[in-house]
């Protein structure tokens, strides 16, 4: 989280984000993010995404974004950082 936070990003994409923990604590830490993108199949998980966003005031500049990290509907390097502190491939 921490190598995360010191790469300075503006668009950061969490891969297998799961409950959302870890992206929504870099979205509180970092007021410098402009794009904020969370990819997870569960959708319970993308519920508790979206309210945790709307929660810390983030979800104007983020998105829980439902699909399966091998096939993702995002270009390729539209994003600065990409993060997955919990997740396997």
């Amino acid at each position: 989280m921490n190598t995360v936070q010191r790469t300075d990003p503006e668009d950061l994409i969490d891969l297998l984000s799961g409950g959302g923990y870890g992206v929504t604590h870099q979205a509180f830490q970092n007021s410098e993010l402009k794009r904020i993108a969370a990819v997870e199949r569960d959708l319970n998980c993308l519920w508790s995404m979206q309210y945790r966003f709307k929660y810390i005031g983030q979800n104007s500049i983020s998105e829980a974004i439902g699909g399966d990290v091998r096939r993702l509907p995002i270009a390729s390097e539209s994003f600065d950082t990409a993060m997955n502190p919990a997740g396997t491939c």
